[in-house]
């Protein structure tokens, strides 16, 4: 509105109390604020009164609120894990997206250089079809991934964990940051592209980061299982992730090729929504 501020400067929210518009409190979902949705229906008060010869009625109308509440896509139907469980996935995968969208993030290919920042990162939303997938193949406690017709339109991370000394946040937590240690570990060239090279590597690999950074992908599931002795984490990425001869990403100045809508960018995240 005319003479009102575009937007309150200063860091991502970090919690629902950051998260106020007037009487309402919203959720902090990787630092952006959801606000719940309250739609009202009002009918003005109204008696209306009709005499007859040997009746008289009288009729009076009524006030109707409904409230919609936004839903999260953590949100599950699925009782297998917890809010917690989900948001610890969902929040690593987008955290680390956006230290490299933001050139933030060191990329071990080269000495002291960061991985170069992203023109169209998304902001990704939890996939509660690809978790279900994710526990049926971890629930197998195979160490191994799954061939593509077991999985169909999604690719798969796993990771084993050789101790039970920990929980499913522990578990999950080490699996995801074993994913995204490959581009400060093993590295990627500074064009970002997975070229054949690079997918085929046999050593220094970074297939796994490279799903977990695949700028045009939104949506990741995950499950972890606890089997004899190890635990055992699936992440499923939805397809197409990891199209060899494609750009991981893109790279240019940040949030610059978010596709266009309202509130398509927070700079401070270097993430486009949708």
């Amino acid at each position: 509105m005319e003479g009102e501020q575009v937007y309150i400067p200063g860091d991502p929210c970090a919690n629902g109390q950051e998260c106020f518009v007037g009487a309402d409190r919203g959720m902090c979902e990787n630092g952006l604020c959801v606000i719940s949705m309250t739609t009202s229906t009002t009918a003005v008060p109204n008696t209306t009164t009709t005499t007859s010869p040997s009746s008289t009625t009288t009729t009076t109308t009524t006030t109707t609120t409904t409230t919609t509440t936004r839903r999260r896509s953590t949100d599950c139907p699925s009782t297998a894990f917890s809010s917690t469980f989900r948001e610890v996935a969902l929040g690593m995968h987008n955290n680390f997206r956006s230290l490299v969208a933001t050139g933030r993030a060191r990329n071990g290919e080269y000495p002291n250089e960061n991985a170069p920042p992203a023109s169209r990162m998304d902001l990704m939303e939890y996939d509660c079809h690809a978790e279900q997938l994710a526990l049926s193949h971890a629930g197998s406690c195979d160490r191994r991934e799954i061939p593509p017709f077991a999985r169909p339109g999604y690719s798969e991370n796993i990771h084993i964990l050789d101790t039970t000394a920990t929980d499913l946040l522990g578990a999950i937590q080490n699996a995801i940051a074993s994913f995204i240690f490959e581009l400060r570990g093993n590295g990627i060239p500074s064009n970002m592209i997975l070229t054949p090279q690079v997918f085929q590597r046999t050593r220094r690999t970074v297939t796994r980061v490279a799903k977990v950074l695949w700028g045009s992908n939104r949506f990741v599931g995950c499950a972890t299982v606890l089997c004899r002795g190890f635990y055992f984490t699936s992440c499923m990425y939805r397809n197409p992730v990891n199209v060899v001869g494609q750009s991981i990403y893109t790279i240019g100045a940040v949030c610059s090729a978010c596709p266009t809508g309202p509130n398509n960018c927070n700079l401070a995240i270097g993430l486009c929504s949708y």
